[in-house]
């Protein structure tokens, strides 16, 4: 009886199971045609016509030079700020040396030897006070301008034929020229007298320059070689830098005093330790020939211009591009900062000088 009471309990509640099964709706299908006004599959070039894609503006060009200085007929071959940032100089191969204003760009002043068959200007420096400008020529003399009184006051008789480079010690009493005859030579700015002849080089000597302190000079010559020297004594403090297999034209101390930084024809800039000697970084930093390179006065940038017409800002301590003026039409073959560092000027195979803002605003 048991047994028949279970299955028949069993059987009502499966009964109550498929009743409630049976009473349960199916869900209605999804429709798969579409509504009216739209698709499931995209026509060819349909998407992009629903879909706008948003354009990218440009970046807009930022143009640093705040103006040209137009006056020389040929090659400006050295250009060079004042101390005091507010005249900027230039020599070229016109056989002129000029002044110009760093605030307006107007010229001052063309400062010219009446009594002298000029030769091209091959460099210039100002003295540390500001008050004298030198010129090397390619004649056998340096002279000694002043810049108060626009007129010759003395010059330095030199039987090299041909100075390629001029540079003051830091006290502002000798300086030191680069010559054809492979040698450097150390001259008395109050009397021109010659104090010292530097030799070591086995070629012409492009470009000297002298620490911050005025303790080590530096040179090199039309092999690529570059050699550190005492000044008081001539001696060399390394081995000459030879990893240049070409020309240096220009080198330029650190105002730290603690690197050296050498353009070439091998359209490399180096960036050399003064301390070791060694080799800290080279830089493919042209297409063409690299003619000039200088540091910042805070050290943090290099500037170097070369035969591909342009000019190039560089990080010291990564070596990184930091930003590159263009606008000139020929080789850029000199350039220099103004001492607060805000300006550069460069002059040109063309006898164009541009002046630039070297950050943007």
């Amino acid at each position: 009886m048991r047994n028949f009471a279970f299955l028949t309990i069993l059987a009502l509640i499966l009964i109550c199971v498929q009743t409630a099964v049976a009473e349960v709706e199916e869900p209605e299908k999804e429709s798969m045609e579409p509504s009216k006004g739209t698709f499931l599959i995209p026509e060819p070039g349909s998407v992009d016509d629903l879909i706008e894609e948003e354009e990218e503006e440009p970046e807009p060009e930022i143009n640093l030079l705040i103006q040209t200085l137009e006056g020389h007929e040929y090659a400006v071959n050295s250009v060079a700020f004042s101390p005091d940032g507010k005249l900027i100089a230039s020599g070229g191969s016109d056989k002129t040396l000029r002044l110009w204003s760093s605030a307006t760009g107007q010229p001052i002043c063309l400062l010219e030897n009446q009594n002298y068959d000029i030769r091209d200007i091959r460099s210039i420096a100002f003295s540390p006070d500001g008050k004298t400008i030198a010129s090397a020529t390619c004649g056998n003399r340096i002279d000694l301008w002043s810049v108060n009184d626009h007129k010759l006051v003395n010059f330095i008789s030199d039987d090299s034929d041909w100075n390629e480079s001029v540079a003051f010690s830091p006290d502002g009493k000798t300086i030191a020229t680069g010559n054809h005859d492979k040698t450097i030579k150390l001259w008395s700015v109050k009397d021109g007298d010659l104090i010292r002849t530097y030799e070591g080089h086995a070629n012409q000597v492009n470009c000297v320059a002298f620490s911050p302190d005025g303790r080590i000079m530096a040179s090199a010559d039309q092999d690529g070689k570059i050699v550190l020297w005492m000044v008081s004594s001539g001696k060399w403090i390394y081995r000459p830098f030879e990893d240049h297999p070409v020309s240096v034209y220009s080198i330029d101390f650190s105002p730290d005093g603690r690197l050296l930084v050498s353009a070439s024809k091998d359209k490399t800039i180096k960036i050399w330790s003064v301390i070791t000697g060694e080799l800290i970084q080279s830089i493919d930093a042209h297409d063409s020939w690299v003619h000039c390179v200088v540091f910042s006065p805070d050290g943090s940038m290099i500037a170097s211009s070369g035969g591909d017409k342009i000019i190039k800002l560089w990080s010291t301590e990564t070596g990184e591009l930091i930003r590159t003026l263009e606008g000139h039409n020929q080789t850029v073959l000199s350039v220099a900062f103004s001492p607060d560092g805000k300006m550069l000027v460069s002059g040109c195979k063309d006898g164009e000088i541009k002046l630039w803002a070297t950050e943007v605003e």
